[in-house]
């Protein structure tokens, strides 16, 4: 089947599972004035549940919206992670669109940090209680390090304002990060590491209140 058929350029495909028998599939389309994310929901039987056009993630002006991540919400929905081109600067912004198609987090969505400099290479996982942790690069201090934040259903920021440093360690830089839950509300990231030559796999375990380090007390 054909997700859209409007005729447009549609490159980069996401998909998620509903939770339901069904996927909602995410792509970039040019149909508006500048690239946009698009999405539409299919049901288990293959028939579209969206508008033919889809429904754009994000209105925010930019220059270009480019790979997206998704994560099922528990509910039918789904959490979307994209990149976005605002002024010439790479950032990442999130959204959530909820069963009935509604975008929750306002139509531009909200961003993953208010700091200047580039941020790209987001990672996403459900918390367990229905918002995401995501994880991200971020070049705010001239080189490209490691910073995580939760949100929670709402889109309100859980962890430290701008986000929690995973690792800043230098002269390096982070790149390459992955990201998994613990099945507990916790999260542990790997990245590839470039504080000394050459590079390492390093890791992180981090808890659902954004503290680095199993801080768990032992009986």
């Amino acid at each position: 089947m054909h997700v859209s058929t409007k005729g447009d350029e549609e490159t980069r495909p996401s998909i998620v599972g509903d939770g339901a028998g069904g996927a909602i599939v995410s792509w970039v389309d040019d149909f508006v004035s500048n690239a946009n994310i698009v999405a539409r929901s299919i049901t288990p039987a293959g028939a579209p549940r969206y508008p033919a056009t889809g429904v754009v993630v994000s209105t925010l002006t930019c220059s270009g919206q480019g790979p997206t991540v998704l994560v099922p919400d528990g509910a039918g929905g789904m959490f979307a992670s994209f990149e976005i081109f605002v002024a010439g600067i790479q950032s990442i912004y999130l959204q959530h669109f909820t069963p009935n198609n509604a975008v929750a987090w306002g139509q531009f969505g909200v961003p993953i940090a208010s700091t200047t400099g580039i941020k790209y290479g987001a990672q996403m996982i459900s918390d367990g209680a229905g918002g995401v942790i995501t994880s991200w690069l971020d070049k705010r201090s001239g080189t490209f390090h490691l910073y995580a934040q939760r949100f929670s259903d709402a889109g309100v920021a859980r962890w430290t304002a701008n986000g929690v440093a995973v690792c800043t360690a230098g002269p390096g830089a982070q790149d390459w990060p992955q990201l998994v839950a613990d099945g507990a509300g916790n999260a542990i990231g790997v990245w590839q590491d470039a504080r000394t030559a050459p590079s390492h796999v390093y890791g992180q375990f981090f808890d659902a209140l954004g503290q680095l380090g199993d801080a768990r007390p032992r009986i």
